[in-house]
């Protein structure tokens, strides 16, 4: 969609760099806090230093005709507080791409897809300069409230285009506009953990290999499920090195954890642990079952240590608070922070009681 002659008379704001650090981020030289990645006929690189408008990197993305990238949330993002939605956008070579872009909650449209084109001074991109997209959620986001993804679409490509954006972020029109940010995830709800009688009695979905019926997906990089490099206990951990926003899968059909409390595993972030990663379980539908939930605030000792193993438990009603049968359970990435290489055993499920 395109917008209309009253729409291109509009002025454009400038922002300050205030106003900016006041937005709510989901990509500057890594993806905001609680923000993933999804591509389809396309290529991208997170940490891309050929072309960047601010800071150190900037997201290189060649796709075909019909490609498309979205930025999804772990939770529904409130973005009533804010009015625009701003970036910036390299053209590359040729700037002869076109590209949708659009908001979504759950899955459906939250307004029309628009032509970046109807937000560029010239009506297009130059080849070789970087542009300010400023895009207002009026537009957006019709109904105004939540969102969880962003999405661009593109069309009209007879070959491969490359382009890159950067800085990227939700912004309101006046300082002191937004609310404090609350908190990504609930605090973990304290009571008992499991001993670790109840951990060895519990059902095994990975020791060395995994159980019966389940099976091993990798979005975005690699995985070897018999590593010997670095093993919690026995000879084999799940060694995963996996792109920004990826993750891997671990199928199983259907599994009724009805009659457990926590999933419990040992993780070790390699040599660098700067990831943010989580875990979250979907139905056999391949619905989500919960919330996505980000292990920061489930990890024995509070945080990941380079090099170290740290027991992970995460009660199920938060995961999965219906209790119903799952078709599998999803691990990732969300910090944007290159190439991350972590270790995962001893996964197991657990009951609180004797």
């Amino acid at each position: 969609m395109c917008r209309s002659t009253d729409e291109d008379s509009m002025t454009i704001p400038t922002f300050s760099e205030q106003l900016l650090d006041e937005g709510h981020v989901i990509y500057d030289d890594s993806l905001g806090l609680g923000w993933s990645f999804f591509d389809n006929k396309a290529n991208n690189d997170f940490d891309s230093t050929v072309d960047v408008f601010s800071g150190e990197k900037a997201i290189q993305v060649s796709w075909e005709d019909g490609g498309q990238f979205s930025f999804f949330k772990d939770t529904p993002l409130d973005i009533s507080a804010y009015d625009w939605l701003v970036f910036n956008i390299h053209g590359g070579t040729t700037a002869d791409q076109q590209i949708m872009l659009g908001l979504l909650l759950e899955g459906q449209s939250v307004g029309p897809h628009y032509d970046l084109s109807g937000y560029l001074e010239t009506g297009h991109l130059e080849p070789g300069q970087w542009h300010q997209i400023v895009m207002p959620l009026s537009d957006l986001n019709m109904a105004g409230g939540n969102i969880d993804v962003i999405t661009f679409l593109g069309q009209n490509m007879l070959q491969t285009k490359t382009f890159y954006i950067d800085d990227i972020r939700f912004v309101a029109s006046e300082l002191g506009a937004v609310p404090s940010p609350t908190p990504m995830l609930p605090a973990p709800t304290p009571g008992p953990t499991p001993s670790t009688g109840q951990i060895e009695g519990g059902y095994i979905v990975y020791d060395d290999g995994l159980s019966e019926g389940w099976s091993l997906d990798i979005w975005g990089g690699t995985a070897d499920l018999f590593s010997s490099t670095n093993a919690y206990q026995g000879s084999n951990a799940i060694e995963t090195t996996i792109d920004p926003g990826s993750g891997f899968t671990l199928p199983v059909g259907s599994f009724d954890v009805s009659t457990y409390d926590y999933l419990v595993f040992y993780l070790n972030g390699g040599d660098t642990a700067d990831q943010e990663l989580f875990v979250e379980m979907m139905s056999e539908s391949g619905e989500p079952s919960g919330p996505r939930v980000y292990l920061a605030g489930y990890i024995e000792g509070g945080s990941l240590q380079p090099g170290e193993w740290h027991r992970v438990t995460v009660p199920l009603n938060l995961l999965n608070p219906e209790g119903k049968a799952i078709g599998w359970i999803d691990f990732g990435d969300a910090s944007g922070n290159g190439a991350s290489t972590f270790f995962i055993d001893e996964i197991r499920f657990v009951s609180a009681g004797p």
